[in-house]
């Protein structure tokens, strides 16, 4: 390839954030290409929990039939009964009207990769953006490429290159830190373990300002727990041990344990700069108690979309746009959430699990 390939939109990052921004703007007629660093389906840690609004945006913005994602495996476990614990007894349990529906990550990212290639968008795999240049509009990948965009969304992630990139230049703050979390999951055999139950279940109590949990599927249940970093301390492989002695498993018959940084309450309220726009992880936007971010994933390419559409004129006014769209339904969520996981962390500690099961029993009324 020789010079710069232009785009009106470059998408770097090809999960559900990206994959849906780019089904999207494809399929309105953009010029659309996504990059990932990975060939798909590349396997992806993550509970793989689907909640009742997950299912919901799915519908509004693919409008995904919920019983062909199960017949296409991409829905592969559900169940309707949950418990929510702490380290001595349940707190409380129950029946969901709606149920919880289980994904594995890998193919559920990799559906979605597909829908944006079948959308029109131009998807290349194995390639890593290694550079931005934030004045040009501009990325250069690990395979010597330069892609120049109107647009630019990162899709990237966690440990997202282009938030760095925004970072290095002193476009937005540097705070990214202090709300990390770390998570720590394993995978194990139901038929190993048939004791584990079937149905989702919360632990408080194993992690300061974190969680555990245990997650069932069709022929492997998964085990998990993060904490805040600044708060849980260094301590978090043991503490995870406690929780596996917990659900009598020994930590001796954990064949894979991995560990992946998580967002915990460091969303940005205003994700990018200009003509770039950070989508999902890279902008932090997950539930700040429980870190469930795949819904948020979906709806934030969504807004961002919208955003480009209507800034398709004038590329340096997306973010405001973007930043307008994300107050109401998404910031003003996780603001709240946030409030509400220090309140309840902090009453812990001096009242015990009284207050906590006593808002989620009111809660279910």
């Amino acid at each position: 390839m020789s010079g710069t390939d232009s785009r009106d939109v470059l998408v770097i990052g090809g999960g559900p954030a990206g994959a849906t921004a780019a089904w999207i703007l494809a399929g309105r007629g953009l010029e659309v290409i996504l990059l990932d660093k990975s060939e798909f389906p590349r396997p992806k840690l993550c509970g793989g929990l689907l909640t009742w609004k997950t299912i919901k945006i799915l519908e509004n913005i693919f409008q995904a039939d919920l019983g062909a994602l199960e017949s296409r495996g991409v829905i592969h476990y559900n169940t309707r009964n949950y418990a929510i614990c702490n380290r001595r007894r349940t707190l409380v349990e129950g029946e969901l009207d709606f149920p919880f529906h289980f994904v594995d990550r890998s193919v559920y990212d990799h559906f979605w990769l597909n829908k944006a290639k079948e959308a029109g968008a131009e998807v290349r795999l194995g390639e890593k953006v290694v550079s931005l240049d934030i004045g040009r509009s501009e990325a250069a990948t690990d395979q010597g490429r330069t892609y120049r965009a109107r647009f630019i969304l990162g899709a990237d992630g966690v440990l997202s290159r282009v938030r760095a990139a925004l970072i290095r230049a002193g476009l937005i703050a540097d705070f990214w830190s202090r709300g990390l979390a770390t998570a720590l999951e394993t995978f194990v055999s139901r038929q190993e373990f048939p004791h584990l139950p079937d149905r989702a279940k919360i632990f408080f109590g194993f992690v300061p300002w974190g969680y555990a949990w245990s997650f069932p599927g069709p022929e492997k249940h998964v085990l998990g727990i993060c904490g805040l970093n600044r708060k849980a301390g260094p301590r978090l492989k043991t503490r995870f041990h406690d929780f596996l002695k917990s659900q009598s498993v020994s930590p001796d018959r954990i064949k894979r344990l991995k560990g992946h940084p998580l967002p915990y309450g460091n969303f940005l309220t205003r994700p990018g700069r200009g003509n770039i726009l950070l989508l999902g992880d890279s902008s932090g936007l997950a539930e700040p108690l429980l870190g469930e971010g795949i819904y948020y994933a979906h709806r934030s390419a969504q807004l961002a979309a919208g955003a480009v559409l209507e800034a398709d004129r004038h590329p340096g006014s997306a973010l405001d746009i973007y930043a307008r769209l994300l107050h109401r339904p998404v910031l003003h969520e996780l603001k709240y959430a946030r409030m509400w996981r220090g309140l309840m962390y902090s009453a812990l500690r001096f009242f015990g699990y009284h207050p906590l099961a006593f808002c989620i029993n009111m809660a279910k009324k």
